[in-house]
């Protein structure tokens, strides 16, 4: 949603580096280049890194001389930009899903608050970068896809919407963990133990560099040119190897036309909208091509980059899972990814066949397509728009995430996945929405909305009708009154 993901032939354009360490890379040899897909078995493992195999999770010099930088020489600078934001666009999304799942899952409050947080700073991530597809004339990009590592080329891990486990918060960490010459020295005692946990967890190595590079190409494509600055300080991303890329004959010069980003700012989502009162959540409004650099460098700083900071995800990750390790039961055994019908994951999982599940599952699918629809009209508002127009949208998101989704997936948790139920699995929120045939047009947005709310209205009643379990009946009534009283009156404001 809107138009699909453009298909692209990348390569990883290996850029040698001094620190990377001697040349025992000879497995991704073939011209210094390695051209994907990768097949989906494969992982750096398999390969002879030159390191010992306890650190395959790879700096940041390690990566771009092992891995490369990812590089589509049949397009121009502008529409290789386009690609790569919209791939970052499904790997925060995707990520925001997965922490929430874990976090409805969880029995420990503690845990449970801290990876309900870490998922609003990736919202942040995931609107900052639409802000910046609006700032290069693109609508907004609000897929996430199944992490097919045929079709997406930088997901860390395979997607899954499994429990909570120390084994899964092993997982999210690795997958946040900033450059290892970064990491503090309180946490290098540990991490052995959390990077064997992450990858048994995935099912191969957790490759967190993947997405720093993703990072690092989109900005060097928004830098002016291939020139140092001055004042080496003065680059947003602290360390980046400008040096290393403009000697890298695929990669001198690659950079977008002056003037390809404009400034968005009447256009984009405002901070002030989304953040409430979480104030690591970042949500940057294009000004430009230098408040673009800042907000790539700030996004790859707090998660799944090479810098890190005081507040980044990898440190709060470790925290949850020293906490994960003696707290004993964390989690509700709810699905592993969860279906109803006949659309089961491409990866297996678990499917909802009572009644009143498969009712409260597709009523979490319709407010997630309704919160979709919501973060999509405040991206596609006019500049001219009232200006109580883009909270109001960003407020019925909100709506429909917290006071619809939320309550929803509380309730699935205690609803049994069959009848009778010999695995004692719990529901689980699919977020299997389809894809959404719309045009990228705040009128046909706000259409499709009214259609997602009539069907909320629906299944509400069909579930209050259905159920006698008290809770379940009071979450129904609780949808119908948050869509008539908080999202319904404030897209209607929309249309004026």
């Amino acid at each position: 949603m809107f138009a699909p993901r453009r298909n692209t032939a990348f390569q990883w354009i290996r850029v040698h580096t001094e620190s990377a360490g001697g040349g025992k890379h000879e497995p991704f040899s073939g011209g210094g280049n390695l051209s994907l897909p990768l097949d989906a078995d494969i992982n750096l493992t398999q390969f002879d890194t030159g390191l010992p195999i306890a650190q395959t999770h790879l700096s940041l010099a390690q990566a771009i001389h092992i891995v490369g930088i990812p590089n589509d020489p049949s397009m121009s600078p502008e529409d290789e930009l386009i690609s790569l934001l919209q791939n970052a666009a499904e790997v925060e999304h995707g990520l925001m899903l997965q922490y929430l799942y874990a976090s409805y899952s969880a029995t420990n409050q503690q845990i449970a608050g801290q990876l309900r947080q870490i998922a609003i700073e990736e919202m942040g991530h995931f609107i900052s970068v639409q802000n910046l597809l609006t700032a290069c004339g693109k609508p907004p990009y609000l897929g996430h896809s199944d992490w097919d590592s045929k079709q997406n080329l930088f997901q860390p891990y395979p997607f899954r919407l499994e429990p909570l486990s120390v084994e899964v918060l092993a997982k999210f960490t690795i997958g946040e963990m900033p450059d290892r010459a970064t990491v503090p020295k309180s946490i290098l005692p540990d991490l052995p133990e959390i990077e064997a946990q992450a990858d048994l967890a995935a099912g191969g190595s957790v490759e967190a560099h993947r997405v720093g590079l993703l990072y690092m190409k989109i900005y060097w494509l928004l830098r002016d040119n291939d020139l140092p600055l001055p004042n080496p300080a003065d680059e947003p991303w602290k360390g980046f190897p400008v040096a290393e890329l403009a000697t890298t004959p695929e990669l001198a010069g690659r950079h977008v036309h002056i003037g390809f980003v404009t400034d968005a700012s009447a256009l984009n989502a405002q901070p002030e909208h989304w953040k409430g009162t979480f104030t690591t959540v970042i949500v940057k409004v294009i000004t430009g091509p230098s408040a673009a650099r800042d907000g790539i460098a700030e996004i790859s700083a707090q998660g799944e980059g090479f810098e890190g900071t005081t507040d980044d995800h990898f440190e709060r990750f470790v925290d949850a899972w020293r906490a994960a390790k003696s707290a004993g039961t964390i989690a509700n055994p709810i699905a592993l990814n969860p279906y109803y019908g006949a659309q089961k994951p491409e990866g297996g999982g678990d499917r909802i066949d009572t009644d009143i599940g498969i009712l409260c599952a597709k009523l979490g699918d319709q407010l997630y397509e309704l919160a979709l629809l919501c973060i999509a009209a405040s991206l596609l508002l006019s500049s001219d728009a009232a200006p109580v127009a883009r909270p109001n949208a960003a407020q019925a998101a909100i709506f429909a995430m917290r006071q619809g989704l939320g309550e929803v997936a509380r309730v699935l948790r205690t609803l049994p996945v069959s009848e009778p139920n010999p695995t004692g699995k719990l529901c689980g929120l699919p977020f299997s929405t389809a894809p959404i045939d719309v045009a990228p047009t705040i009128g046909a947005v706000l259409d499709r909305a009214d259609a997602v709310v009539a069907d909320l209205h629906s299944l509400a009643d069909q579930i209050g009708q259905s159920s006698e379990e008290i809770s379940v009946m009071i979450m129904a009534q609780g949808v119908t009154s948050v869509l008539d009283d908080d999202i319904m009156p404030r897209l209607q404001l929309l249309r004026s």
